[in-house]
């Protein structure tokens, strides 16, 4: 399948901005060069409407009520990322449906007058609560992109991966978001596993015909904490982990995302990166500490430097995590 140029972009600067990460790490120091994270993920509200295959935990049956991120905490993070002038792409989604948050098209605004036109401000939904009313505010809140996880091109595949949602109302809601925000603001996201198995090619036609970007990804097991991994994942053979392997190494010498990337729970605490969903450990705490204290830490560059030297074994979050075998060798 060929890769359209635009998306092909967007990869390599993507890669790019990790390898950027790992080339400003000084492991003689044990610190980064950098003065801020290139990438951020917040977390504004810690719920979720769905109980999905590859999630390691449901909020759906939780009786107590959703937290949600203080706005004078929020705000206040927004300025110190904006003081480090690192940030290219502001991501308002880490563990959760960030839609169910009621202010967040009010936080895409805050977010796009406080870091201006250069930084991407997007989000990943599951497309369920995308109403016509949540559309409008998302259009006019001049969001980049809001990204709709699908995993599926038939109703039957979609009821195995997707619990507790409905398949012909988030297909409807995401072409709804289509027509009012465009092909240029959507994209569309399919996560390789067993169930789906034989239906990108269909996938990537039906979106593709729309010119909606489709993003293909692969599970992880969560640094540990999804339980499903090895019934959902798709088996490599040895061939391809022998070519792709030594590729991925060479371009990565370490996992690029605790050098690149800042992940903030709705209470100001920042884990060591996205799939941490214990959380097993975290690296400061954006509520007491500021962003340079947290960013240039002890407890964060202990990790980077873990994973540098090759010992993710000996970090209390990289120790079970799936991409210390995609990505380099342990």
């Amino acid at each position: 399948m060929s890769i359209p140029l635009h998306n092909l972009a967007r990869k390599l600067s993507g890669a790019a901005w990790w390898m950027n990460g790992l080339r400003s790490y000084d492991p003689h120091a044990r610190r980064t060069r950098l003065r801020g994270p290139q990438t951020v993920q917040i977390q504004t509200i810690d719920r979720c409407n769905a109980t999905c295959t590859m999630c390691p935990y449901s909020s759906a049956g939780k009786t107590s009520s959703a937290n949600v991120m203080d706005d004078g905490l929020y705000r206040r993070i927004l300025n110190e990322l904006r003081l480090a002038g690192t940030v290219k792409t502001f991501l308002l989604m880490l563990q959760n449906e960030p839609l169910l948050d009621r202010g967040f098209a009010d936080r895409v605004k805050l977010a796009r007058e406080s870091l201006g036109r250069s930084v991407r401000v997007c989000t990943v939904t599951n497309g369920a609560p995308l109403t016509p009313t949540v559309i409008d505010t998302l259009a006019a809140s001049e969001v980049d992109n809001v990204s709709v996880s699908i995993d599926a091109v038939s109703e039957d595949t979609f009821n195995k991966i997707r619990h507790g949602l409905n398949f012909r109302r988030v297909m409807e809601n995401t072409l709804s978001l289509l027509q009012r925000l465009g092909p240029g603001r959507v994209s569309v996201k399919f996560l390789r596993q067993r169930e789906n198995e034989g239906e990108e090619k269909a996938f990537a036609g039906y979106w593709g015909r729309r010119g909606v970007r489709v993003i293909f990804t692969e599970p992880t097991n969560r640094a540990g904490s999804l339980e499903s991994y090895q019934r959902i994942r798709k088996r490599r053979p040895d061939s391809w982990k022998r070519l792709v392997y030594p590729t991925l190494n060479r371009l990565f010498p370490a996992c690029p995302l605790p050098f690149s990337s800042m992940c903030v729970l709705w209470d100001g605490r920042v884990i060591t990166c996205c799939n941490d969903w214990g959380p097993r450990d975290t690296v400061g705490d954006l509520s007491t500490q500021t962003l340079e204290q947290v960013w240039d830490g002890e407890r964060i560059n202990h990790h980077r430097h873990l994973l540098w030297t090759r010992r993710a074994k000996e970090s209390l979050v990289c120790s079970d995590c799936s991409l210390s075998e995609r990505f380099w060798k342990i």
